[in-house]
Order: structure tokens, then C-alpha cells, then sequence
């Protein structure tokens, strides 16, 4: 365990990786195998710290702090989590937008945000929340094209893109150049 006075990079860690999450649940949801979805994760990944470098760059956000619990180590969790039964009360709020990827990703579903969110007063959907949040500000600054999986994510949630196009957005990421 490490204690940073790094507080910004915590709080961006604590919300970005749900959008990461999400990614992870559609991964799951397409049954693409541990491969790929660590390649998405690892895609997140950097796009979080990317993220964080643009949002605050005079703020000096830690490298380090995404390398700690608050990032790299959610990152973790999404990569063994593997079930489409929504979490329990007080379940980390990762496991919970893996079930939302998971279940928008499944073909031939009647899955709908709108009413899952409705529904489950039990639980709450946030990757959703920040998916559209971190998409404005890339589209005000024009930085859609820089980070796909984010852009990608929202637009699921959104219904403007289909699940299974999710890996041929990321194909030509800014990571593979």
C-alpha cells in the first residue's frame, strides 16, 4: 500500500476506470477471451493516464498514483470478473458497469439502460455518467480521434454504435502508432 498526496489522480482513477469497466463488460459480453480484453484493459489503461495528463498537466497528477489501487489495480478486478448477475449492495462499482458492458454487448437483447438504471435501485451505473462527461470534454477539445475507447464507450451507452464495432475503433489507436 502506498499513501500519495497525489488527491486529483485518485479522484480521476476512481472515476475514469468505470468507463474502462464497462469496455471490460462488453469484452465479456461478446465472449472475446482474456487476450483481447486485456488488450482493451491495457488500452484503458493508457487512455486514463492520457486523460489525466491533458486535463491537469500544470497539476502534475503522479504516475505513479494510476500505477496503485486506484488504477492499474481496478483494472485487475475487471479482468477476473466473468458473470451477467448484477452485484450485491456494496459490491466494488466496477463489477457493476462490467454488468452493464456485458449486458448492452449481448446480441439479440432486449437490455436497456434506460431501464436497467430505473430498475436496480440497488444499484448505480456511473461509468455510464462519466462515459458522457469524459466524451464532451474530448469533443470540446477535439480529442475524440485520441482516445477511442472512451469515445467508443460512450456511444454504445448511447446506442450509436454497435457493440462488436468496439475493436475496430481501437484498432488504429494513438498506442499502436
Amino acid at each position: 500500500m502506498v499513501i500519495t498526496q497525489d488527491d486529483v489522480g485518485v479522484e480521476l482513477c476512481g472515476g475514469i476506470k468505470h468507463v474502462v469497466a464497462i469496455a471490460a463488460g462488453v469484452c465479456d459480453g461478446l465472449k472475446l477471451g482474456d487476450n483481447t480484453k486485456s488488450a482493451v484493459l491495457r488500452i484503458g489503461f493508457w487512455e486514463m493516464s492520457e486523460l489525466m495528463k491533458e486535463l491537469f498537466p500544470d497539476r502534475g497528477t503522479d504516475w505513479l498514483t494510476i500505477e496503485q489501487s486506484c488504477g492499474m489495480a481496478e483494472l485487475f478486478i475487471c479482468m477476473s470478473h466473468r458473470t451477467d448477475e448484477v452485484p450485491d449492495i456494496g459490491s466494488d462499482l466496477d463489477l457493476i458497469n462490467i454488468t452493464v458492458g456485458h449486458k448492452l454487448s449481448r446480441s439479440g437483447s432486449s437490455f436497456s439502460l434506460q431501464q436497467f438504471t430505473k430498475n436496480s435501485k440497488r444499484t448505480y451505473t456511473d461509468g455510464v455518467e462519466y462515459a458522457k462527461l469524459i466524451y464532451k470534454i474530448l469533443t470540446t477539445r477535439h480529442r475524440t480521434a485520441h482516445f477511442p475507447l472512451f469515445t467508443g464507450v460512450h456511444r454504445i451507452c448511447q446506442n450509436e454504435l454497435e457493440p462488436q464495432e468496439l475493436l475496430s475503433c481501437l484498432s488504429s489507436h494513438p498506442i499502436h502508432s
